[in-house]
């Protein structure tokens, strides 16, 4: 855009962690999702959005987190590793007040096509 002899360019809110690990295409057990540049999913109806977690300045936990979302208010948090072109999920354990968690047992695999 530009304004008079200013010049303004698009912020590009979409971190580091997403681009190289999320978003694509991917395998399931219930089909083939999509997890979108604008955190968007397609290919699941029970799901809406997702939220990769990278500031964990507040939180002390023993393995990653991302939310999913099925609508705009309700979300379910899980714990997740990669492994090779797999990433699995699993339960993830809130304790001391939503402070620190670990993870539980293994839910879930998706893999990359």
């Amino acid at each position: 855009m530009k304004i008079g002899n200013s010049i303004f360019k698009k912020v590009d809110t979409t971190g580091f962690i997403e681009k190289k690990y999320w978003i694509g295409k991917y395998s399931t057990t219930k089909g083939n999702i999509e997890l979108k540049y604008d955190g968007k999913i397609s290919g699941v109806d029970s799901l809406a959005t997702y939220y990769v977690w990278n500031d964990y300045i507040t939180t002390q936990t023993d393995i990653d987190l991302i939310d999913f979302y099925v609508n705009s208010n309700k979300s379910t948090t899980y714990g997740y590793k990669f492994a090779g072109n797999e990433i699995i999920f699993y339960n993830f354990i809130w304790s001391e007040e939503d402070l620190i968690g670990k993870a539980g047992k293994e839910i879930f695999r998706w893999k990359k096509i």
